[in-house]
């Protein structure tokens, strides 16, 4: 989307999206206003977030607005574009480990009769693995 929509990147960039997450079990609710895409200090692509279940309602001026939800419908395009998609099946046993906020991933629709289905899931925060590497380098040159 960078390099072939370039506008549409910028202002999905530059946009503060309004996250909200109801934690029932500790009682809160967090927001938080984040661009959907944001760059590193080098400029570079950072993370992603998307989450229909978490996205608010858009707290901005009605210009930004429409520009917004051009350049949105735009990046729903591009996900749903079979070209884009990387489909696979865990069987027993796998483990599937990924960056969440720099790979978009979801779960087909699956047939409720074929069986028994569990899917734990695991969050590790990132800055302890760079971190950890980081050390692992300065004593391991």
């Amino acid at each position: 989307m960078k390099e072939n929509f370039t506008e549409y990147f910028k202002i999905l960039l530059d946009t503060p999206v309004k996250f909200v997450n109801r934690d029932y079990t500790a009682n809160t609710i967090r927001v938080m206003h984040k661009p959907i895409f944001t760059l590193d200090h080098n400029n570079d692509f950072n993370d992603i977030r998307f989450s229909v279940a978490y996205m608010g309602i858009m707290d901005c001026s009605p210009e930004v607005m429409d520009s917004f939800y051009e350049a949105y419908r735009k990046l729903l395009s591009l996900l749903h574009d079979p070209m884009f998609e990387i489909n696979f099946r865990l069987e027993a046993g796998d483990i599937f480990s990924f960056n969440n906020r720099r790979v978009l991933h979801g779960r087909k629709e699956y047939d409720t009769n074929s069986g028994n289905r569990h899917l734990q899931g695991y969050y590790i925060d990132r800055d302890e693995i760079v971190g950890r590497l980081n050390y692992l380098n300065r004593i391991n040159p």
